[in-house]
């Protein structure tokens, strides 16, 4: 383990300090991005991290960092405190990571991408005449977009693909290219499932109303209107962090590195407690309707057995149909799966914003790297199984399903069958 840099290092750094430069601040190499955050956090100190910069930088530097590391609130004043104050040390953090990352989450991710392909084709089958049809697509889009930008992000924490002799730096393009990107389409994904529940919701307490209330277009506008607010969500780290070419002393090669404006702080904390409340509200809205929804079919369902045992038949009390039911049960299964997946990254984005040890230069950095890697795998799991729900809870799906293998059936059918009357003709000729 010692000649493997742990994934989270350039990123750590990205969120932690910034250079003094006058318009980029810039890392040279993972590996001097190592020795500076050893030096930072007082392991094995070495006036060796800071070649990168010369002269008057390297004194404003290294004051900028003796003031910063005097403003933590956590005492550092030896390496021995910071070794003491990580719950998780760094060798099985590496593992941890490695483990959830680069093996298992990759896994999850490619499956992910296949199931949601899957996924799309059906609901496009099945045409757009229902609002449900046009958010489930939705949801589905966002899902696919989750784990085609999670197989990438997994390939770069992968030690083996990471030593490879490449143009840039795996973990500070990965940042951009996968990282953010997929990190939009988790909040899309969660704020589609959030609509989808509050039209199952609609639909069960107020069924007479609900189809003039929610329409195909309405619902196609809510999705598009998701997917333009969680990109713009993430756009203004685009702004203050860019890839460019540069050269990298160690390597003695020009290379895609990670740099940041200097403005990025302002920006960055901004953006970060926007991520945050669009994360949270999201997720209660999917709680407080799912809790709900299952109290209203619960309701429903009760108050229909009695009426229909008074008055000895059902066809007084279509009001709510049993398809609407099976709908509703399955939102609601799919919503319950999504807060047990979603949990644990909405706490660390909550425990991020409140407990400063936990922060991005917190004390405790180890733990929260470790709790997003558990985040980002049972985050590509959901992405996984809805295809399972969906099947089993849904006859149209299924249906659908069914019907798109045996039309595939039927055609290689055809096409064997032709292709040996073929041969036949050609044997009797």
């Amino acid at each position: 383990m010692e000649n493997f840099t742990h994934p989270y290092t350039s990123l750590l750094l990205d969120f932690i300090f910034t250079l003094p430069r006058s318009e980029y601040l810039q890392f040279n190499s993972t590996e001097s991005s190592r020795s500076f955050t050893s030096t930072v956090f007082g392991r094995n100190g070495s006036e060796n991290s800071l070649t990168s910069l010369n002269g008057n930088r390297t004194r404003v530097f290294r004051d900028r960092v003796s003031e910063m590391i005097v403003n933590i609130s956590t005492p550092m004043s030896t390496s021995q405190d910071v070794t003491t104050q990580q719950i998780i040390g760094d060798d099985v953090r590496d593992v941890i990571i490695i483990v959830n990352m680069a093996v298992l989450c990759q896994i999850v991710s490619v499956a992910g991408v296949i199931v949601n392909v899957f996924n799309v084709c059906v609901f496009v089958k099945q045409g757009f005449r229902d609002a449900l049809n046009v958010t489930l697509a939705s949801l589905a889009l966002a899902d696919l977009g989750i784990v085609s930008f999670a197989v990438w992000l997994c390939v770069c924490y992968n030690p083996l693909f990471s030593k490879l002799d490449l143009p840039f730096k795996p973990m500070e393009f990965v940042y951009l290219t996968a990282g953010l990107p997929r990190l939009s389409c988790a909040r899309v994904s969660s704020w589609i499932l959030a609509i989808a529940s509050l039209e199952r919701c609609l639909c069960i307490t107020m069924p007479l109303t609900f189809r003039s209330i929610i329409t195909p277009r309405r619902s196609f506008a809510f999705a598009v209107l998701v997917y333009a607010v969680m990109a713009a969500s993430v756009l203004p780290v685009y702004y203050t962090s860019r890839l460019v070419w540069s050269f990298d002393s160690a390597r003695n090669t020009t290379m895609v590195s990670l740099v940041f404006t200097n403005d990025r702080f302002a920006v960055d904390n901004v953006a970060f407690m926007v991520g945050v409340f669009l994360s949270v509200a999201s997720f209660a809205i999917v709680a407080v309707c799912t809790t709900i929804l299952i109290w209203s079919l619960r309701k429903k369902t009760k108050w229909r057995e009695q009426a229909i045992a008074k008055v000895g038949s059902d066809s007084k009390f279509p009001l709510v149909s049993s398809r609407n039911k099976r709908v509703g049960k399955m939102v609601s299964v799919i919503s319950i799966f999504f807060i047990v997946c979603y949990t644990p990254n909405t706490v660390n984005q909550l425990v991020m914003s409140l407990v400063q040890d936990f922060a991005k230069n917190g004390s405790q950095v180890n733990a929260n790297q470790v709790s997003w890697s558990f985040g980002f795998l049972l985050e590509s799991v959901y992405s996984l199984v809805t295809i399972i729900i969906y099947y089993k809870m849904s006859s149209r799906f299924r249906d659908t399903v069914i019907s798109m293998f045996q039309r595939n059936r039927g055609s290689d059918h055809m096409n064997s069958t032709s292709s040996y009357s073929s041969n036949g003709n050609q044997q009797w000729q």
